[in-house]
């Protein structure tokens, strides 16, 4: 059996052999690359000899309203920092330089682009959020200077500061962030005779040689309400048994690689349902069991009480509002109900419904680690999986055998694989059985 998931640009091969066949699925990476540099011709003979890098890991993410917040306010004494930077004066005499620090929101919309005073328009319509450098740094030969967005205070008067930036004028009309890309350039500049080579008559800065613009892009998406996949179904569907316990929660949602601090971006929380109990009722008090997660794909906790045979159960996830306080935005309520061990659930043989919301578990129960396997592979079959059903039905997955790349995986490697196919990152191209 092969299941084949097809994304850009490179790929990985993963294989989980059951008895008698295999399965495959092929997979790709989106790019990890989140900087570029550019090459500007400049002379700056009085700062010979400096080397410049420069790191922003928190717009190599999903960005959430907290990192777009501290953006626009430039980081705190005690908040976070956006940036780090570090320069290097290798020859053996002192070298003067400027830090240059370009911000910029581009909105998604076009209409909210294109209405942001652009006093420097670099090609593409966006809102400033900062545009300064600092007075002059003089370094002393062999040297480092090293410091993050909180400690880097020295910024000249002029540019576009953060009380007036056009991004705070678009959020005064908008009343939120939308959705967009944050665009940070970092660089050094030359320094010359205490004139500011960020003022609003130089069209162009002059770079230190040996340095290059080093560009950072993030991507900001307001929350949206999680989407469940399994167990159970939608509430008012009636309780569908379980036919595998413990089971396997599966939602997908589009904060899965946002920076949320040390808040995690979901919670699971789930609550029992007495015959005599309506769902409001229920989810007026606190859930039985609650989790903070980061993915979409969440075995059962071993720490949480087991499953009880007849009783009925609702389950939802929240995902993190980040703001000036934790708010959550809750998905839809989804039910199910574990039958005693005499059900015939699962056994019956019933055909199974070929709908994202119901996950096939195989008749021949293995361990808990087979079981999930099963169900994540045949989540992975997709449109394709009554090709593979029978296959994953009779088979148990050897999980020592998985392999990623030639080398052995992790089961969390493949609930991720899932998470990017529930996603949209990765899209499945074909399933079979290969005898």
């Amino acid at each position: 059996m092969f299941l084949e998931i097809a994304c850009r640009p490179r790929f990985s091969r993963m294989r989980s052999f059951l008895a008698g066949c295999a399965v495959v699925l092929v997979a790709a990476s989106e790019s990890s690359a989140r900087r570029a540099t550019g090459v500007v011709a400049a002379t700056c003979p009085q700062s010979p000899g400096l080397t410049f890098q420069a790191a922003a890991p928190q717009l190599g993410q999903v960005l959430t309203h907290v990192t777009v917040a501290t953006m626009a306010s430039f980081g705190t004494a005690s908040g976070p920092a956006f940036y780090s930077v570090s320069v290097h004066n290798g020859s053996g005499s002192s070298a003067t330089f400027r830090l240059v620090v370009e911000l910029k929101f581009i909105p998604s919309d076009p209409s909210l682009a294109s209405s942001c005073a652009d006093p420097y328009p670099d090609g593409e319509s966006g809102c400033w959020i900062q545009r300064q450098s600092t007075y002059d740094i003089t370094l002393d030969a062999n040297k480092d200077w090293t410091k993050t967005s909180n400690q880097v205070n020295r910024f000249v008067t002029g540019g576009i500061s953060g009380d007036d930036s056009p991004f705070r004028s678009l959020l005064d009309r908008t009343g939120d962030i939308p959705a967009g890309r944050m665009i940070l350039t970092l660089g050094l500049a030359c320094s010359t005779d205490g004139q500011d080579p960020m003022d609003a008559s130089n069209s162009s800065i002059s770079r230190i040689p040996g340095t290059d613009w080093l560009n950072f892009s993030g991507t900001y998406q307001p929350a949206r309400s999680p989407q469940l996949v399994s167990p159970g179904a939608p509430s008012g569907s009636g309780f569908p048994a379980l036919v595998a316990s413990p089971p396997v929660f599966v939602f997908s949602g589009n904060l899965d690689r946002a920076y949320t601090g040390g808040t995690a971006p979901y919670r699971i929380l789930v609550w029992e349902l007495p015959a005599d109990a309506s769902l409001d009722q229920v989810q007026s008090v606190l859930p039985t069991r609650t989790l903070e997660v980061r993915r979409g794909v969440v075995p059962w906790p071993t720490s949480w009480p087991a499953l009880e045979p007849g009783k009925r159960y609702v389950w939802r996830v929240d995902a993190l509002l980040h703001g000036v306080t934790d708010d959550w935005l809750p998905s839809s309520t989804w039910e199910f109900s574990v039958p005693y061990p005499a059900s015939p659930a699962g056994s019956s043989g019933a055909n199974l419904s070929a709908t994202a919301s119901q996950v096939m578990i195989p008749q021949v129960s293995g361990t808990p680690e087979q079981n999930e396997m099963a169900q994540l592979l045949a989540l992975l079959a997709g449109p394709f999986r009554p090709g593979v059903e029978p296959e994953l039905r009779t088979k148990l997955p050897d999980p020592s055998s998985l392999l990623v790349a030639g080398r052995p995986a992790t089961l969390e490697e493949l609930r991720n694989l899932v998470q990017d196919v529930l996603a949209g990152r990765l899209s499945v191209r074909a399933a079979g059985v290969e005898k």
